[in-house]
């Protein structure tokens, strides 16, 4: 009898026990490290090509929307952080085409 109730607990513990490893492992598989890495990288090769001298307005939105997904991070607003930086991503992708495109053929 002692042995059946002992199995049940240890079965129940072990359930539980999966179950939290399984919301801890997809947790952390939400946090948007490698977005927010494409979007610093991106406004790197943007500052390359002096993106913020060519094309500030969108240089500057893509800091402001980097910060903001770093922000968003820290608190814990993974969908947040990540979607602010894929648009920090192509705000960044913006300015340095444009920047490209004014060192070719001159200012405008």
């Amino acid at each position: 009898m002692i042995s059946i109730i002992y199995d049940q607990y240890t079965r129940l513990w072990a359930v539980l026990l999966s179950a939290m490893l399984l919301i801890l492992v997809s947790a952390c598989a939400g946090i948007p490290l490698q977005e927010i890495s494409d979007a610093r990288q991106a406004l790197s090769a943007a500052e390359e090509v002096k993106a913020d001298e060519y094309a500030p307005i969108h240089y500057e939105r893509a800091e402001t929307l980097l910060g903001r997904a770093e922000r968003a991070m820290a608190a814990g607003d993974y969908d947040k952080a990540r979607g602010e930086a894929t648009f920090a991503r192509e705000e960044a992708f913006k300015a340095r085409e444009r920047s490209l495109e004014a060192l070719q053929h001159g200012p405008k």
